[in-house]
């Protein structure tokens, strides 16, 4: 009876579904075992990407407008052209995101902007949308240059060769992101059981619950099996994250009593408790769920961001001229603003080739359809997934001439800056966009301004050629480990 059930969770029931998108002129792939998991996982092994499949789609379909493949016992719609993202991004009540991704979520990050949906989420983005601005992130570019100096000027004094660039990175943007939160250092604010900063722990509880829902028992039987703690792998996640929340429940009760006002994001977050309103209030487990939310947000973004921006320079060496020159005249090492940082054009032309080649986040959170809908003239129906698919753009002709290259310069061309605005989204976009692109953005171009002020650097690895796999973001393997020689 198990193996019939299995059988029919993971070959009928998604075949049953394909045909019915099949019969509307979508193209359908059917992968066993469990379909888009075991396909990136495949593609990596085989191809060395875990995303060969839609950049073989741009080269030899590049007008398909979607696609759909078996996801266990579902199915998932990759959205491709414009048109539909626009219309899905758009018309987001009629989707809610898809429990198999966020329900692992949770279980480190609660009940914050990422993961949760309809009113819970609507009070949490207003409110947090209030604080969390453009201008308020305008205003914190001295308090990041100071942590991104204090930092660097840190790893001066450690070993220089085989530096871990991407933990590195994510301790440092993580340290940001604790500062704008807490006004103090989160460096010594340790996992007793990894010996790992708090910030840099979070992100690791984020990638090991995202790589562990992937597997085939999660798969089968949903996330919640991890909760239940069963296997010991899933007992080391929890007790990770319990000792986690206990040291950030403690940074909170330590504030409300000291008094202190930092007018820093937890003083305002810890204001909506006096508010009259109850929904304009959130209590000290939302500011946890946010404090997790943003730190797994914007941790792992950027020190991917952020290594494979160094690993483009190392391959193309021909650029650094140019950076070198437009940062000695427009950056201001000792007090950076806001209007040189955006008028940085090659280096923000770098930045957006980095996301279009090696986005960490090659599709949003993908989402369940919430009822039966049309999407252009296709229909959904309730209950199947919908994820656009970045790199079927990114990679494809019809917008960027030789995709394959790496060529900043094509982003100051008159046809790439006329695209539909949908055809390159690195953020996401409508409502449920990045709160914290902006943030990104700002620390991406101080974190490399400053490193490259201080740093040569060339790869520990002789002839390092990474494939890039999907974890939670799109990383390479092996990891990239450089050795540095300080700048006179």
């Amino acid at each position: 009876m198990f193996v019939l059930y299995v059988i029919h969770r993971i070959v009928i029931k998604p075949l049953l579904a394909l045909r019915y998108y099949k019969s509307q002129g979508i193209h359908t792939d059917y992968f066993p075992p469990i379909g888009h998991p075991t396909l990136i996982q495949r593609d990596f092994i085989e191809k060395g990407c875990s995303f060969a499949l839609p950049k073989h789609f741009a080269k030899t379909q590049p007008n398909m407008p979607l696609r759909a493949i078996n996801f266990v016992d579902n199915v998932m719609i990759a959205l491709n052209s414009p048109e539909l993202l626009k219309e899905y991004f758009r018309n987001h009540s009629l989707y809610a995101k898809c429990n198999y991704f966020v329900k692992p979520l949770r279980l480190v990050a609660g009940l914050g902007i990422l993961t949760s949906e309809g009113a819970h989420w609507k009070k949490h983005r207003k409110i947090i949308s209030n604080f969390f601005h453009y201008n308020f992130f305008v205003d914190c570019i001295p308090l990041i240059r100071d942590v991104v100096v204090e930092f660097y000027e840190d790893m001066k004094q450690k070993p220089l060769n085989n530096v871990h660039i991407m933990d590195e990175i994510q301790s440092l943007s993580g340290e940001i992101i604790g500062r704008i939160f807490f006004t103090e250092r989160l460096y010594d604010q340790k996992c007793t059981q990894t010996g790992r900063p708090i910030q840099l722990e979070i992100a690791y509880l984020i990638g090991d619950l995202s790589s562990e829902a992937r597997t085939l028992i999660p798969a089968l039987f949903g996330s919640q099996i991890i909760a239940k703690g069963i296997f010991k792998n899933h007992r080391d996640i929890l007790s990770r994250r319990a000792e986690v929340i206990k040291i950030v429940e403690t940074l909170i009760e330590k504030r409300r009593k000291s008094g202190e006002n930092k007018n820093d994001m937890l003083d305002l977050l810890l204001r909506t408790q006096q508010e009259p309103d109850p929904a304009n209030r959130l209590t000290d487990q939302d500011i946890i769920d946010e404090f997790f939310t943003f730190i797994g947000a914007g941790v792992d973004t950027t020190g991917h961001l952020f290594t494979m921006c160094l690993y483009s320079l190392m391959r193309h060496p021909e650029l650094a001229e140019g950076l070198r020159q437009e940062r000695e005249k427009l950056y201001n090492t000792k007090n950076p603003d806001h209007e040189s940082l955006k008028n940085m054009d090659l280096l923000t032309a770098f930045i957006k080739e980095c996301l279009r080649m090696y986005s960490p986040v090659p599709a949003p959170m993908p989402m369940e359809a919430i009822k039966t809908h049309k999407l252009g003239q296709y229909t959904i129906k309730e209950g199947t997934i919908i994820r656009p698919d970045y790199f079927f753009n990114n990679f494809n002709e019809r917008y960027f001439k030789d995709p394959y290259k790496f060529d900043p310069s094509r982003w100051f061309e008159k046809e790439v800056q006329a695209l539909d605005p949908y055809v390159f989204i690195p953020f996401s976009s409508g409502s449920r966009n990045c709160i914290g692109q902006h943030l990104a953005m700002i620390e991406a171009k101080i974190m490399l301004c400053e490193f490259l002020n201080r740093f040569d650097y060339k790869c520990s690895v002789e002839n390092y050629n990474p494939k890039m796999a999907m974890r939670m973001l799109y990383e390479p393997i092996p990891e990239y480990f450089i050795d540095l020689t300080l700048k006179e």
